[in-house]
Parts: C-alpha cells; sequence; structure tokens
C-alpha cells in the first residue's frame, strides 16, 4: 500500500492523507510516503497518528518540515542517535526561513506513536505552532 500511494503521490492533486490507525504501516510505511510528501505541491495534511512510528522516521519527518519551512535539507548530527539529531533539527527548526516554503503542507499529525522520540514531536509541535502564527499574520 505504501508503495502504491508514495509512487502516486507526487503527482497526483491529493489534499489529504490520513493512515492514522494503521498499525502495520510502521516506519517501512510511513518513510516512503513522508519523502513523497516532500515533492508533493497539493498535500496540505498528512496524518501518521497511530500508526507505529518509531526513531527510524525521525530523518523522513525532519526533512519533510525543514523542506516544508524552506530550509531545504537537513541538520549534521549521528545517524545513530536520531534524538540527538532531531533535537538539532528542533533548534534549527526555528530559525527564520530564507525563501518560499516548498510545499502546501499545513498539518502533520504523529501523535499515538509511542516509540517515536519526544524531540521529534516538539519539533512537529513546534513547526505546527509556526504555521499557525504565519496563518494568523497571513506571512
Amino acid at each position: 500500500m505504501s508503495q502504491a500511494l508514495s509512487a502516486g503521490l507526487p503527482r497526483s492533486h491529493l489534499t489529504e492523507l490520513d493512515v492514522s490507525g494503521n498499525c502495520d504501516l510502521g516506519d517501512t510505511g510511513a518513510v516512503p510516503i513522508l519523502a513523497a510528501a516532500k515533492g508533493h505541491a497539493s498535500l496540505a495534511r498528512l496524518n501518521l497518528g497511530s500508526a507505529s512510528l518509531t526513531a527510524k522516521s525521525s530523518a523522513a519527518i525532519q526533512a519533510l518540515l525543514l523542506l516544508q519551512q524552506g530550509g531545504g535539507g537537513a541538520t549534521s548530527g549521528s545517524g545513530s542517535k536520531p534524538q540527538q539529531a532531531a533535537g538539532r533539527a528542533a533548534a534549527s527548526a526555528w530559525k527564520a526561513p530564507t525563501q518560499q516554503a516548498a510545499g502546501a503542507l499545513t498539518d502533520l499529525v504523529v501523535t499515538g506513536n509511542d516509540d517515536l522520540p519526544d524531540a521529534v514531536v516538539e519539533l512537529v509541535a513546534g513547526w505546527k505552532t509556526l504555521q499557525w502564527v504565519r496563518q494568523q499574520h497571513g506571512l
């Protein structure tokens, strides 16, 4: 399922994808979807809640959010310590973007993934707050 979704996602006019509650999705299904979402121009909401995500999804989530914010890349860090890398990403995510956001994503849901590092959940929460502020102030 995830291969079919990720293969067709960049070319579709999909605005919302909800795969929440799909405990069989896990990292192996979510990572290709997150990668495909990076190149999607109209996807506004991606719900990966309660989809059995773990630290293995951290880099893909970080890359998607940084791209959406206009950062264009990931922060440096050890691949063996995803929580530390995600923490550095959270800190760098608060930097003002230098270019227009690359996609339409305005909401990413990762709640209910108990094995997802807290730093990644905090990164998503901070990104969502920034999206709300931009919307309120027309930025």
